[in-house]
């Protein structure tokens, strides 16, 4: 596949006349990004595990290594070795993940026919625009304040993805004895059970507050998985008191941040428990969001050929 690629600062002068004169990131790894298992809308925050891997670092002048956050971006490429078409995608460092936002939806269960790519060790491959080069749309290395790349949002609430408790898909809401324990999200018997699936480190319960709801009940279930053979209860039974004097919607009324990446199953339980205030012990369940894990892996390094045959030349 090319090789990204991105016109020197201040190339284009003039829409009518085509410029060549392109640098080249010094190296990149490929994503490898498994059939999605639910749809994926575009602009989805996605992210793989970089631990150890120096992404943001670039060699100073005094030849060590130094950080650099605009270091490094994702671009999606065209798998062909002579389809020189690529989307940079807006691309963040947070705890020891890359974080990157997809070009595009991806359906479930359909192979992604483009290729995620992160390129780096590169000073200021961020600082780049989409141009008008010609006849065709390039890009271009640009000053800091004019770059379209930039993203630095350091908390995990900006990456979130958000469930409704009508979303059908892998990561979703299951409300046991539905319509009968449960009616459009309202619990409607003691008893009424509903759980939900995500993956960690993070999760947001959101629900309806009044002076007609009551207690609502809640666990969180880490589930087994290579680094961890057995399922565990991580967080045990919570009571969290949705009664209010007045009438709202998707209030926050649970959040954790300290989970491990792995993946989790929350329970929900409704005893129509309440306060003396309230008139009611049913809660609504309205959403939530958590830290969406695609199982997503990086390949092996590769090294620019552009930056090979300047090497060699040198050394010649």
């Amino acid at each position: 596949m090319a090789w990204f690629r991105y016109l020197k600062y201040g190339e284009v002068t003039s829409s009518s006349v085509t410029s060549s004169n392109y640098q080249y990131p010094n190296v990149r790894r490929k994503i490898n990004f498994p059939l999605p298992s639910q749809d994926i809308e575009a602009n989805t925050w996605v992210f793989v595990d970089i631990s150890d891997l120096g992404i943001d670092k670039v060699i100073n002048s005094s030849l060590s290594e130094e950080s650099q956050e605009r270091s490094f971006v994702v671009v999606y490429e065209s798998r062909s070795n002579d389809d020189y078409l690529f989307q940079p995608v807006n691309t963040n460092i947070y705890d020891n993940r890359l974080f990157f936002q997809t070009a595009e939806k991806h359906y479930k269960d359909i192979e992604i026919q483009k290729q995620y790519s992160v390129y780096y060790k590169t000073k200021n491959i961020k600082n780049i625009a989409k141009v008008v080069n010609g006849d065709i749309e390039d890009y271009e290395a640009v000053d800091d304040i004019e770059s379209e790349f930039v993203y630095s949002i350091v908390q995990y609430d900006d990456y979130y993805s958000e469930v409704q408790t009508t979303d059908v898909k892998k990561y979703s809401l299951s409300f046991l004895n539905n319509n009968i324990d449960w009616k459009d999200g309202v619990s409607q018997n003691p008893g009424a059970t509903a759980v939900g699936n995500f993956t960690g480190p993070s999760l947001k319960i959101f629900c309806s507050k009044g002076p007609d709801y009551g207690i609502m009940k809640l666990r969180i279930i880490g589930l087994s998985s290579e680094a961890t053979p057995s399922s565990e209860v991580v967080v045990d039974w919570q009571e969290i008191d949705l009664y209010d004097s007045e009438n709202s919607n998707d209030n926050e009324v649970y959040s954790i941040t300290s989970l491990s990446y792995r993946k989790y199953v929350f329970e929900i339980k409704s005893d129509f428990e309440k306060n003396i205030l309230s008139s009611n012990g049913r809660i609504n369940l309205n959403k939530y969001s958590y830290l969406l894990d695609q199982d997503l892996t990086l390949s092996s390094e590769e090294i620019s050929p552009f930056l090979l045959t300047r090497i060699i030349t040198v050394i010649g």
